[in-house]
């Protein structure tokens, strides 16, 4: 798919305005409008500043290709294991994660998040596709 596609489908999946993006990316509203139409591409930094605004690899944006990076944030696996304690199987994971070693406890992660966000992101490419 072209850029402006995965561009479209990273922003439908962060829920996030093109106004907002444009705002969060440094850029003008007009730029990233001509990003969207396909009228121009962005250079090496604007891309930098769009992968990390919306958790998005740079490569992915580039070619819909490859693992989707997200960022992540340890407060979320507090507040899910406050919530899901008592979710047997889910201890059980928590439990086996806790086992792990830093690089174990990220190569899981990176696994899980790529996999949840690329179910996520063909769904919308199919949706431009169809629509």
């Amino acid at each position: 798919m072209a850029f402006c596609d995965n561009l479209s489908a990273a922003l439908k999946l962060r829920k996030m305005t093109r106004k907002e993006a444009s705002r969060r990316c440094g850029i003008s509203y007009s730029a990233m409008r001509r990003y969207f139409d396909g009228d121009r591409f962005p250079g090496g930094d604007v891309l930098e500043r769009l992968g990390r605004v919306l958790d998005v690899s740079v490569d992915w944006l580039l070619t819909g290709e490859g693992p989707v990076t997200r960022m992540f944030s340890p407060s979320s696996v507090a507040e899910a294991e406050t919530i899901y304690m008592n979710d047997d199987l889910l201890k059980k994971i928590c439990q086996m994660v806790l086992k792990m070693d830093k690089e174990a406890k990220q190569d899981l992660l990176k696994h899980i998040e790529d996999r949840e966000l690329l179910a996520e992101l063909h769904k919308e490419r199919s949706k431009l596709k169809i629509g």
